[in-house]
């Protein structure tokens, strides 16, 4: 496998732990948590995304979900063609409905 370039979008921070091991073997990698108070997890480690998150990617980016809730957001990013890893509504909905 070359060097890839990825972007995790998480809730809070819950597969930073990945995206660390994931630089660890030489790939690009960026993160931005939903969550105010997780923003400063890892810091010096991981290279944070900014606000303007979408405009830092490109179509070879891999854009990774880490929770659910984002499923429409990778909806969308997937019917421009970006790669994406564990997003969707469909995803959302069986999560949802298998905690209830």
């Amino acid at each position: 496998m070359g060097r890839e370039k990825f972007l995790m979008l998480s809730g809070s921070g819950e597969g930073y732990g990945l995206a660390l091991r994931l630089k660890q073997l030489g790939h690009s990698v960026k993160v931005r948590a939903h969550d105010q108070r997780a923003r400063f997890n890892y810091d010096g480690l991981l290279e944070k995304a900014s606000d303007n998150w979408e405009s830092e990617i490109d179509r070879k980016t891999i854009v990774l979900f880490d929770s659910t809730g984002g499923g429409k957001t990778a909806d969308r990013l997937k019917q421009r063609g970006q790669p994406i890893w564990s997003g969707g509504l469909f995803q959302d909905q069986l999560e949802f409905a298998h905690a209830h």
